[in-house]
């Protein structure tokens, strides 16, 4: 899961930067910004979410780690 994570954040975050600079004209270094900014928050987002399930909710990934 934690891979997965990465490789949507990085994904998500090249999309909103290319968005940023070629569609809205911001600066290279805002693009930047935004790649590691947004890109960030969609890999933590779902593990922050999976250490948040309460212990009974668990699902079995987390399981075969505990």
């Amino acid at each position: 899961m934690v891979i997965g994570a990465v490789i949507a954040g990085t994904i998500a975050g090249i999309a909103a930067a290319i968005v940023a600079v070629m569609g809205f004209g911001l600066p290279v270094w805002a693009g930047i910004l935004i790649w590691s900014g947004f890109g960030s928050l969609v890999t933590l987002l779902p593990l922050i979410a999976l250490a948040l399930l309460p212990e009974d909710d668990m699902p079995d990934e987390a399981l075969a780690t505990a």
